[in-house]
């Protein structure tokens, strides 16, 4: 675990699956935080190879936002207070769900 003394930052939670969607569905994810006035934090991040939906609330980038395989770690930038519900899916699981084609020219596909 990279950073683990910023664990006391954010409160964050794993859910299993039921099994109605866990042909799909990996895993369920949130994390919450509340970082000082002007704090940033600059995370870096080591997905697992997944594709991630994610519903994401406060100082945050976008609303919905649609993560695909990274190739290696990449960072993000944690600021302000916020909130992010996540569900990520096994593979072939955004076929079984959406059209999107694969494969995506970018690892991270912003949805309006």
């Amino acid at each position: 675990m990279l950073y683990p003394e910023r664990l006391a930052r954010f409160r964050a939670g794993w859910i299993d699956p039921g099994p109605t969607v866990s042909a799909v569905v990996d895993q369920y994810w949130h994390v919450d935080w509340a970082l000082d006035r002007g704090e940033r934090l600059d995370q870096p991040v080591i997905d697992l190879p997944a594709v991630t939906v994610s519903i994401e609330q406060g100082d945050v980038p976008a609303p919905l936002v649609v993560t695909g395989v990274h190739g290696a770690a990449w960072r993000r930038v944690i600021r302000g207070a916020g909130r992010v519900f996540a569900i990520r899916l096994r593979p072939a699981g955004l076929a079984a769900l959406s059209d999107l084609p694969p494969p995506w020219t970018s690892p991270t596909q912003r949805c309006p």
